[in-house]
């Protein structure tokens, strides 16, 4: 009888031992997976940044080149509405350097 409960003993304890093992496995997995879901995050977000940023620098210095002409600035006028393309002509247009 003796040799019945140290058989069921060492199986439970072989279980257990084998179950943590699984558990531990599984959380170093998750927080392997979640670590590199964050940097690639992280990557991302950078990136998007600079892209954004190279682009408005990229409008800036195109406004920049456009708008001032051989050091002359171009006045830029607000048009309020419809109501003003009635006055506008023609010759109101000027092309940059002309």
């Amino acid at each position: 009888m003796h040799y019945v409960v140290v058989v069921v003993v060492v199986v439970v304890v072989v279980v257990v031992v084998v179950v943590v093992i699984v558990v531990v496995v599984v959380v170093v997995v998750v927080v392997v997976v979640v670590v590199v879901v964050v940097v690639v995050v992280v990557v991302v977000v950078i990136v998007v940044v600079v892209v954004v940023i190279v682009v408005v620098v990229v409008v800036v210095v195109v406004v920049v080149v456009v708008v001032v002409v051989k050091g002359k600035a171009i006045p830029l006028q607000a048009w309020t509405g419809p109501e003003d393309s009635r006055s506008l002509r023609l010759q109101d247009f000027k092309t940059v350097g002309t």
